[in-house]
């Protein structure tokens, strides 16, 4: 973007700050909640090589912000379309930046009827058997620690 003179602020939220970052490169401590950053947002970027069901572009297209991703496998199951609430870059060498200065006007609903009609026809029978109840509070044992 900077070379093809699109002016932009990226905060980034991490524990480490990235090594050698640009001055538009803004980095930011963890948090819980981030919405109102994401709200504020022009775009969220998600620039995963694979990424399962990710939470943060739902987020982001909930609360009306567009976003620049890369062309991940579940785009199309959360709703995710080029030029509508989106910006796909395949190759980021080759990508026309300037196109990102049209930010998409959109509104946004979650539908996933279409998978749940799909994971029935896997899975069968849903409905629990007998006179199972969940408890009301589960016990966790941590066996590893993640960073």
């Amino acid at each position: 973007m900077k070379t093809q003179g699109v002016p932009f602020i990226w905060l980034v939220f991490s524990n480490e700050p990235l090594k050698d970052a640009p001055p538009e490169i803004i980095h930011m401590q963890p948090r819980l909640d981030i919405a109102d950053y994401i709200r504020m947002a022009d775009y969220l970027v998600q620039l995963s090589d694979t990424e399962a069901f990710c939470y943060s572009i739902v987020e982001a297209l909930i609360v009306g912000t567009p976003v620049i991703t890369t062309p991940l496998p579940i785009l199309e199951e959360i709703g995710v379309k080029e030029g509508k609430n989106a910006h796909i870059i395949a190759d980021p060498k080759t990508y026309d930046t300037t196109q990102l200065l049209d930010i998409p006007e959109f509104e946004y609903n979650y539908n996933n009827s279409t998978q749940i009609t799909k994971w029935r026809k896997i899975l069968g029978n849903t409905k629990p058997k007998g006179d199972y109840k969940p408890p009301t509070t589960v016990t966790v044992r941590i066996i590893k620690a993640y960073r």
